[in-house]
């Protein structure tokens, strides 16, 4: 399965009152980005950087390629 970045799964209103959320439950929680991502169940010839274009019209916001694999990066998914 492969994992490729989405587009941001909050507008900056929501994203703040998130954020502000989880400031009063914790002050030690940080919430730095609030982003969908795309799950395609292939084989190895699968061609990524194509398959990022299409998900990704020229329209489209710029995806941060990256938030993917760093360190404190969490994936919420939702229950089978």
């Amino acid at each position: 399965m492969f994992l490729l970045p989405g587009p941001a799964a909050l507008s900056k209103p929501r994203f703040s009152q998130l954020q502000d959320l989880l400031q009063r439950l914790d002050p030690a929680l940080v919430l730095r980005s609030a982003d969908y991502f795309y799950a395609v169940e292939g084989s190895g010839g699968v061609d990524l950087e194509r398959l990022s274009k299409l998900l990704h019209p020229g329209t489209a916001a710029p995806v941060d390629p990256t938030v993917l694999t760093a360190t404190e990066t969490r994936l919420v998914v939702p229950r089978l």
